[in-house]
C-alpha cells in the first residue's frame, strides 16, 4: 500500500520503496526526476492532461479529506484491501 501521507512525508524514499517492491533498478538521477515530476506542485499544473479533464480531483493535497466522504462500508473495503 502507498498513502499519501507517506508521500508527503518523503517522497524520495517511497518512490524508491515503490522501485524496490517493483523489482526495478533506477539510480539516484532517476529517482529525483521521478520525485520532481510527482510533487504535488507539478501533479497540480499538469492536472488536466494527467486526469483527462477531472482536474477537480488533483485538489488540496492535504490528508485526512477523506475523512468526510467515505462511508464505514468503504473504510472497511479499505481495512480488508489492505491485509
Amino acid at each position: 500500500m502507498v498513502h499519501f501521507n507517506n508521500l508527503l512525508g518523503d517522497l524520495p524514499s517511497e518512490i524508491e520503496r515503490i522501485t524496490k517492491f517493483l523489482e526495478i533498478e533506477v539510480d539516484d538521477a532517476a529517482i529525483e526526476s521521478v520525485t520532481q515530476a510527482t510533487t504535488f506542485a507539478s501533479m497540480k499544473a499538469d492536472a488536466e492532461r494527467l486526469v483527462d479533464h477531472q482536474s477537480f480531483l488533483v485538489n488540496k493535497g492535504t490528508n485526512g479529506r477523506w475523512k468526510e466522504v467515505l462511508r464505514d462500508e468503504d473504510l472497511a473495503l479499505y481495512d480488508t484491501a489492505k491485509t
